[in-house]
């Protein structure tokens, strides 16, 4: 298991990271609630980037992985999928901006605006963009099941554009 160091004396036995099976999506949001929740401890490692969305994994087991986002002002994912993985997200500070996408034919189903203090959820199938469209820097908590798969991208120009970022997993 991978533990950030910011995260070291958080009791993560409410995690229930010993599930025989991956967490659902729901049990990712409230992961990912509750990570976002120990603020105290990772926002001193929190940057906002002007040129580039900031992230760093905060937690990673072999069923669930955690990332910290910085979003600064414009800055957002190109249309893509989670490579089969169900995922949540909670907004910390600002706000992100979600275009759900049909999974099939990649066009806008939705745009929902996630403030501070949202929390939503998804499937594997899920496709979207996400973004800061704000004026505000935003910040983020992400968790994920099963861990370490790649982002898709709709076109090969934005993969090829992000493929640096995709290394480590741009959730």
């Amino acid at each position: 298991m991978y533990l950030h160091p910011t995260l070291g004396n958080t009791d993560l036995s409410l995690l229930h990271l010993d599930l025989e099976l991956s967490p659902t999506p729901v049990q990712l949001a409230d992961i990912a609630g509750y990570v976002a929740d120990a603020a105290g401890r990772w926002r001193p490692i929190l940057r906002h980037d002007p040129f580039q969305r900031w992230y760093t994994r905060l937690l990673g087991t072999d069923r669930v992985e955690v990332w910290l986002l910085g979003w600064t002002p414009g800055q957002q994912v190109p249309a893509h999928d989670h490579g089969g993985a169900a995922g949540a997200f909670t907004v910390v500070d600002g706000a992100l901006v979600e275009d759900q996408l049909d999974p099939d034919t990649w066009t806008s189903r939705r745009r929902t605006t996630f403030p501070a203090g949202s929390r939503t959820h998804f499937g594997p199938d899920h496709a979207h963009t996400l973004g800061n469209r704000g004026i505000q820097p935003a910040t983020s908590v992400h968790a994920y099941s099963p861990p370490g798969l790649p982002l898709r991208f709709r076109s090969a120009h934005a993969a090829a554009h992000t493929v640096a970022a995709t290394a480590e997993a741009t959730r």
